[in-house]
This record gives structure tokens, sequence and C-alpha cells, in this order.
């Protein structure tokens, strides 16, 4: 009897070391901040048809947004709403850039495509709440 205790905690202490591993080695399912930013403006580049030009212009755009957002996220002394409207403003104004880079074509299908992904973010937001729980999120304690 107690051989065959010995046997299955060594079986599970096996199974779990594969387990562990196999999480460890597996990517996450978008990689790393920087490589997704770099697909994404693939995407963008791709989908909108910007020249090389454009495209430089785009990143210059996005490394500034980027830069004051995370001056944003990182102001200890804005408010979660303040932060949040900060956040919108400067997505706003990012956009309001990237438009005037774009051609007048470029700049109807890169509403189109914000559109959809405001639509998927939405659908998203309601299947992490559950049914029933289309408001806002409820306050943090803090």
């Amino acid at each position: 009897m107690k051989r065959s205790n010995e046997i299955l905690l060594v079986a599970v202490a096996l199974a779990a070391s594969v387990f562990a591993s196999n999480l460890n080695a597996q990517p996450g399912p978008k990689g790393p901040p920087e490589e997704r930013r770099a697909k994404m403006g693939e995407r963008l580049a791709e989908h909108l048809g910007l020249s090389a030009d454009q495209q430089a212009k785009v990143q210059v755009i996005q490394d500034a947004a980027r830069a004051e957002r995370e001056a944003v996220m990182s102001d200890q002394s804005l408010s979660r709403e303040q932060k949040r409207e900060k956040m919108q403003g400067i997505q706003k104004a990012t956009e309001a850039k990237m438009d005037e880079v774009f051609t007048p074509e470029q700049r109807t299908k890169a509403a189109e495509m914000r559109a959809k992904a405001k639509e998927r973010m939405g659908e998203r937001r309601g299947e992490r709440r559950g049914p029933g729980q289309d408001g806002p999120p409820p306050p943090k304690s803090e």
C-alpha cells in the first residue's frame, strides 16, 4: 500500500511539472507590447494603403500619444475619472492628427475601422460583465 502511494505521488508530481513547463513554454496570444504595436501598424498600413511617408508620420504621432498616455497613467495626482478623461482627449487628438495625414478615402476607411474596433470592444466588455450588466462597471473601492 505504501509503495502505491509513493508511485501515485511521483506520478502527480511528474504530471504537475510537465503541465507547469507547458504553461511557461506557450507564448501569450498577443506577444510583447512592442510586437503588438508593430503588427497593428502593419495592419493599419495594409488596410489603408499608406505610403512609406504616411507610415513614418503616423508612427511619430502614435509614439507621441503613447508618451502622453504613459505620463497620464503615472500621474498619481489624477483621479481615475480624470485619467479616463485625459486618455479620451489624447485618443481624439491622435485620431485627428492621423486623419490629417490620410487621404479622404483613407479617412473613411479609418473611421470604419475605428467603428468596428469600438463595437468589438463593447462586445468584449459585455462578455466580461456577463449577461444583464450593460451599464458601466461598479466603482472599485480603494
